[in-house]
C-alpha cells in the first residue's frame, strides 16, 4: 500500500509501507504529520489514523528529536515524552519557561488584525508626538517657499532635506517599536493586549535581529495587496507570509 503524507505545505508520494515505517522512526512523520492511503476517506493526522498506533508499535515521539521510542526509554513530562539524549535540552527549557506541553494554540487572522490595530493606533500617537514640532517648520518653510521670493529658494534645498528625515523617521520608530517589543517581550503592545506571542517554530523565544527581519517581512505581506497577511486565515498554523519567511509562529499565552 501506497502512503502520502504532507511536508511544509508540499505534499509527497507515493511511498512504500515499509519506507513509511523508515520515515516514522526517523522523525519525519510526526503524529500531527497530513497522511493519506487508499484506504482513507480524505487527509487525516496520523495519529488520528486507524494506522497509526499499530505503525509506530505503541512507541511514543520524543516532543525534541521527533523519533519514537518504547515508554520504557523515554520520560513523559504532562502530554510530552522526551527521550534520553534530548532530556538536558528539554530540562533547559522548563528552566527558561519555553512551552514544552506541545499544545499550542495559533493565533488566528482576526485576533492578530485587532493586534495590529492597537498597535497602529499607539504607532499613530508616538509619531504625531515626535514628528510635531518638525511638521510646524516644514509649514513654516511651506509658506516662505510659496511666496516665490528669489532669497527663499535656498531654502527648497533644506526643506526637501527635512521631509526625508521625517519619513525616515517615522520609518525608523516602526522598526524599533516592533524590533525591541518583540525581541524583548516576544510581543508588541497590541499582541500583549490581546494575550497572544511571537515564538520561533521549536518554540523558543524570537530574538532582536530575527524581530528586525520580520519586520520588513511583513512589509512584504502589505505591498502585496495585504495577501501575505490574510494567509494567516487559511494557513494550519494560522501563520502569515512573514511567518512563513522568518519561520515564525503566533500563539494565544499560557
Amino acid at each position: 500500500m501506497d502512503w502520502y503524507y504532507v511536508v511544509d505545505n508540499e505534499r509527497i508520494g507515493p511511498v512504500s509501507d515499509e519506507d513509511f515505517q523508515a520515515l516514522i522512526d526517523n522523525g519525519t512523520i510526526q503524529p500531527d504529520t497530513l497522511v493519506w492511503n487508499e484506504t482513507m476517506e480524505a487527509w487525516e493526522k496520523f495519529r488520528q489514523t486507524t494506522d497509526g498506533e499499530e505503525a509506530t508499535d505503541g512507541r511514543v515521539p520524543c516532543a525534541e528529536c521527533g523519533n519514537y521510542f518504547s515508554t520504557d526509554d523515554v520520560i513523559q513530562y504532562e502530554n510530552a515524552w522526551v527521550c534520553a539524549s534530548c532530556k538536558p535540552v528539554f530540562l533547559q527549557k522548563l528552566k527558561e519557561g519555553v512551552n514544552v506541553s506541545g499544545d499550542l494554540r495559533y493565533a488566528g487572522f482576526w485576533i492578530r488584525a485587532a493586534a495590529a490595530i492597537i498597535d497602529g493606533i499607539i504607532l499613530w500617537v508616538v509619531q504625531i508626538v515626535v514628528t510635531t514640532p518638525f511638521t510646524l517648520i516644514l509649514s513654516g518653510m511651506m509658506g516662505d517657499i510659496n511666496q516665490m521670493e528669489d532669497q527663499n529658494f535656498e531654502n527648497l534645498g533644506l526643506f526637501m532635506g527635512l521631509q526625508f528625515f521625517l519619513i525616515f523617521l517615522q520609518f525608523g520608530i516602526a522598526i524599533a517599536y516592533e524590533t525591541w517589543f518583540v525581541g524583548k517581550y516576544a510581543a508588541t503592545p497590541g499582541k500583549m493586549a490581546c494575550k497572544i506571542k511571537v515564538i520561533k517554530s521549536d518554540g523558543e523565544k524570537v530574538g532582536y535581529g530575527l524581530a528586525f527581519g520580520r519586520y520588513f517581512g511583513k512589509l512584504v505581506s502589505s505591498i502585496i495587496l495585504g495577501i501575505g497577511f490574510i494567509m494567516a486565515g487559511f494557513d494550519g498554523q494560522k501563520r502569515a507570509l512573514h511567518d512563513h519567511m522568518c519561520n515564525t509562529r503566533v500563539v494565544y499565552k499560557d
